[in-house]
Order: structure tokens, then C-alpha cells, then sequence
């Protein structure tokens, strides 16, 4: 989602690998830029949460708002 907001690959600035996905597990999450509205920024953000139940129903939530 981040990616169709700032035309940008997460982390392009660091090697993709081993030690990256360590990071991103240990809760690591991309910089959004200041220019990305604080509604979307905060929907990219609950993406992101650890909490599966939080992700399953933005999912659905995103679901129903393709079907508008």
C-alpha cells in the first residue's frame, strides 16, 4: 500500500535480506512521508499491526470498500 502512495520501494535504501527481514520482525516498519494524509497514514499503519484480529478486519474493511 505504501508503495502506491510514495512510488517508492520500502527500505530501498538497505539491502533486502536476512538481516532486513530480522528487523521488519522485530517490528521495524517503513518511514511515510509527511506529504501522506493522516487518514491513509493511519490506515498503512494499522496494516502493520502484530495483532491479527486488527489486520483480518481492516481486510474486510478494504473489501467492502472496493465493492462501493
Amino acid at each position: 500500500m505504501q508503495k502506491m502512495v510514495v512510488y517508492v520501494r520500502p527500505f530501498n535504501d538497505e539491502p533486502h535480506d536476512h538481516f532486513l527481514a530480522i528487523d521488519i520482525c522485530l517490528g521495524k516498519r517503513p518511514k511515510i512521508g509527511d506529504e501522506t494524509p493522516k487518514l491513509l497514514k493511519e490506515l498503512i499503519q494499522k496494516c502493520w499491526d502484530v495483532i491479527p484480529e486488527i489486520v483480518q478486519l481492516l481486510k474486510k474493511f478494504l473489501w467492502n470498500l472496493q465493492l462501493l
